[in-house]
């Protein structure tokens, strides 16, 4: 699997079973504006992802904060947006082996809320 950039940025291929993401000793480093080790994803022994909020100001999910330390399962095309700068978020979604991403509809960014 892999995870896309909304906007810009590069794209995240999962290549072990464990890849975390942040700003500093990470598998991939996203920027200085998240935290250290902002969040891991995980592949399952049935080959699904999972992802887990590690950061102090939370991982979205689709629009809905992830329960802190919690190992929830992502699908295809799921969005997950980190907290950024004001109001912009920095946003990826998770793309299943051999799938297509369809485009990002706007209902699934948060009101108020700007993806960059």
């Amino acid at each position: 699997g892999s995870i896309e950039p909304v906007h810009g940025g590069r794209r995240i291929i999962l290549q072990t079973s464990t890849h975390t993401v942040g700003r500093g000793d990470v598998d991939e480093t996203i920027g200085r504006s998240v935290s250290k080790r902002h969040f891991t994803l995980a592949r399952v022994h049935d080959g699904t992802y999972r992802i887990r909020d590690t950061s102090s100001n939370g991982t979205y999910l689709n629009g809905v904060r992830l329960e802190a330390a919690a190992h929830t399962p992502l699908a295809h095309g799921d969005l997950i947006t980190l907290v950024h700068v004001g109001n912009a978020r920095l946003g990826y979604r998770f793309c299943e082996i051999g799938k297509t991403l369809l485009p990002l509809e706007a209902a699934a960014v948060p009101e108020g809320s700007t993806l960059v």
